[in-house]
């Protein structure tokens, strides 16, 4: 949640991950600490759902089916290069930073949060990425 003129504003979160029982479990998290979240299976079906969506934070797993988290986060910084983007990846290769390209390298923020986590974990890693995200 975030301040809008006094207002709180749930934070629009795009998940996109392949274990459906992982990104079910962060999305219940997510929708109770009050956040709008919408979930993909891959970067394909994200890329998609970003079409007309206005989100704050994109969550991704970098290896999924269809297309990786790092061509997801190529296609959506093209566009938004400020997209605050918060990597959730127990295979990890060495290189993915840049792999992503030199948008990684720039304003935006980019955290890398290892498989397995905790939710606490994942609380403070989005809060890092996104300090509107973080609890009052």
């Amino acid at each position: 949640m975030f301040m809008n003129g006094g207002e709180e504003m749930p934070a629009r979160l795009l998940i996109a991950e392949d274990d459906t029982l992982l990104s079910a479990t962060l999305a219940e998290f997510l929708r109770d600490e009050g956040h709008d979240v919408t979930v993909a299976p891959d970067g394909a079906a994200a890329l998609a759902a970003a079409d007309g969506l206005d989100f704050d934070v994109l969550l991704t797993d970098l290896r999924m089916p269809v297309m990786d988290g790092m061509a997801l986060i190529r296609a959506l910084r093209a566009d938004r290069p400020a997209l605050p983007v918060l990597v959730i990846s127990g295979d990890v290769p060495a290189d993915w930073r840049f792999a992503i390209g030199p948008t990684a390298d720039g304003p935006a923020p980019l955290l890398l949060l290892r498989k397995p986590m905790s939710l606490t974990q994942l609380r403070t890693a989005l809060a890092k990425v996104y300090p509107a995200c973080a609890r009052v």
